[in-house]
C-alpha cells in the first residue's frame, strides 16, 4: 500500500517531507535484500527527469565504503548548477563523494548540511524539492547504523579518546612536578580533574539514584577510574533502556561529554600550550602526544 501511495498515486512535485523520509527508509531495504526497488527507482529517475538518481541512491545504499577516487571525481561537479545535466555516472561520484562526507561527519544531520553546502547543484536539489533532504538524512543514518566505520566505531573511539584525555592529563601533573618552574601546572592539573569528576559524579548520582547503593556505587567507580565514556558508549551502542535512570543513555553519554568538554578537554589543551610556552623548554615525547590527545579529545567530543 505505502509503495503505491508513495510511488503510484503521487507525482515526484507533490512529494514532501514524510514522503522523503519514506522512501530513504525504500532505497535503503535493497541492500538487505528485502525489497526489489529498482523499478521504484527507475520510475523516479523518469518522473523527475534525473537519469543520475538512481545511480547516486544505489552508491549510498549498496557500498560499505567510499572511493577516493571517485570522490574526488566529484569536485568538478561542485558548481554544476543544472541537476538535470547530470548523468549516472556523475550519480555515482555524487553518490560516494556523500559516503565522504558522512565518514568525516559526527551526525548524518552534519554531514547532509555539509554535503548541501559543498555541492550547488545538490543544495539546488534540495531546494527544488522537498522530499531530497529527509531521503538523504534517512540514507545517512541507515548508513551510520550499518558499515563498519559508523554509529559504533565512533562511539568506541570517542570513548578511548576520552579515557586516553583522562589518563594523559596524569602523566602531565607527575611531568610537571618534575620539571622546574612546573609545580604550578601541576597544580592546575589536579583542580582541573577534581572539578571534572565533582560535576561527573554530582551528575552521574542524579542520573542513577533512584537504583540500589550497590548500583549507584557502580556507576561512581566507572566515573573514578576514568572508564564512565567507554561505559556510555557501551550503553548506546546497545541501546541500553533503565526506568530507573533519569535520562535515557545517548543523554547520559552527551552530558558527560559536554562536562568533558568544558572542565578537561578544552582547559587542559590550552594549559598545556601555555606552560609550553612558559617553561620555554623542548617538549618531550610524552607531552606531545598528551597535547595531542587533548586536542584531538576536544574536537571529537565538540
Amino acid at each position: 500500500y505505502l509503495q503505491s501511495y508513495y510511488f503510484k498515486r503521487l507525482a515526484i512535485s507533490d512529494y514532501d517531507e514524510d514522503a522523503g523520509a519514506y522512501l530513504g527508509s525504500f532505497i535503503w531495504e535493497l541492500s538487505t535484500g528485502e525489497r526489489d526497488v529498482s523499478e521504484s527507482i527507475s520510475e523516479l529517475a523518469v518522473s523527475s527527469n534525473s537519469p543520475w538518481i538512481p545511480a547516486f541512491v544505489m552508491t549510498i545504499a549498496t557500498t560499505q565504503g567510499f572511493s577516493l577516487s571517485l570522490q574526488r571525481g566529484a569536485t568538478s561537479l561542485k558548481y554544476q548548477e543544472d541537476q538535470h545535466a547530470l548523468s549516472p555516472e556523475d550519480g555515482k561520484k555524487l553518490g560516494h563523494s556523500f559516503l565522504f562526507y558522512l565518514a568525516l561527519s559526527l551526525t548524518p544531520d552534519a554531514a547532509v548540511d555539509e554535503y548541501l553546502l559543498a555541492f550547488k547543484v545538490m543544495r539546488t536539489m534540495s531546494e527544488e524539492n522537498l522530499w531530497f533532504k529527509p531521503m538523504l538524512k534517512v540514507l545517512g543514518e541507515k548508513t551510520l547504523s550499518a558499515v563498519p566505520w559508523g554509529v559504533k566505531f565512533r562511539l568506541a573511539l570517542g570513548a578511548s579518546l576520552s579515557i586516553l584525555d583522562g589518563l594523559s592529563d596524569l602523566y602531565m601533573i607527575l611531568l610537571y612536578r618534575s620539571v622546574p618552574g612546573g609545580g604550578k601546572f601541576s597544580n592546575i592539573f589536579i583542580v582541573m580533574i577534581c572539578v571534572n569528576l565533582l560535576v561527573q559524579v554530582l551528575s552521574t548520582y542524579t542520573q542513577h539514584k533512584k537504583k540500589d547503593s550497590k548500583d549507584i556505587l557502580l556507576e561512581l567507580l566507572f566515573v573514578i577510574t576514568l572508564t564512565k565514556p567507554g561505559v556510555d558508549a557501551a550503553r548506546v551502542a546497545t541501546s541500553h533502556e533503565d526506568a530507573r535512570e533519569a535520562w535515557d543513555a545517548n543523554t547520559e553519554m552527551t552530558i558527560t561529554r559536554i562536562i568533558e568538554l568544558f572542565a578537561e578537554a578544552i582547559p587542559g589543551a590550552c594549559i598545556q600550550l601555555y606552560a609550553a610556552l612558559s617553561i620555554g623548554k623542548p617538549l618531550s615525547a610524552g607531552a606531545v602526544t598528551s597535547l595531542c590527545v587533548s586536542l584531538l579529545s576536544t574536537g571529537f567530543i565538540g
